[in-house]
């Protein structure tokens, strides 16, 4: 049978536990949009600069059509911003990775320092608890509640007593 005192601790820790894992999956969300928010700026970005050097170069070449070096520093600057943008996710991932990891580690030693904790409060009160036990109780090494149950025994066996004393010779 468990104590009272000993079920809120446990579901505080069930509600403990849970709410750390909703916090960490909700900033690895916000920090997966905020890396693809990156990427695709940074697309952008190169994008236009590429554009504006293709269209400065074309001023200044007549010999190949203008539409036809256009496509290809677009095909060749989309297969490297596609590239980088691979490398940046894996690294981005590990780092992740290794943040998550740290974050785990630190839920796993909180959770058993708050463990150990419990354990030593829960240890106080039961200490407590049998300092405070009568002193019949402390006589015989029985709780209170199983006094209770062997009154009728103690009562029988006082009525015998009664009835040897009192017994005529």
């Amino acid at each position: 049978m468990k104590s009272p005192k000993s079920t809120p601790c446990l579901s505080q820790q069930d509600v403990i536990t849970p709410s750390i894992n909703q916090e960490l999956s909700s900033l690895q969300d916000r920090l997966s949009f905020e890396f693809e928010r990156q990427f695709e700026s940074l697309h952008d970005e190169l994008l236009n600069e590429l554009e504006d050097i293709v269209k400065k170069n074309d001023t200044h070449q007549d010999v190949s059509p203008p539409n036809a070096l256009s496509s290809l520093v677009h095909t060749i600057t989309d297969s490297k911003i596609h590239q980088i943008n691979l490398e940046l996710r894996q690294h981005m991932t590990a780092k992740m990775d290794v943040l998550l990891q740290d974050i785990k580690d630190e839920q796993q030693a909180f959770q058993r320092h708050i463990q150990q904790e419990l354990d030593q409060r829960l240890a106080t009160v039961t200490t407590a608890r049998q300092g405070d036990r009568g002193w019949f109780s402390r006589l015989t090494g029985h709780s209170r509640h199983d006094i209770w149950i062997s009154l009728p025994a103690f009562l029988a066996c006082a009525l015998l007593l009664i009835l040897l004393i009192s017994w005529p010779q």
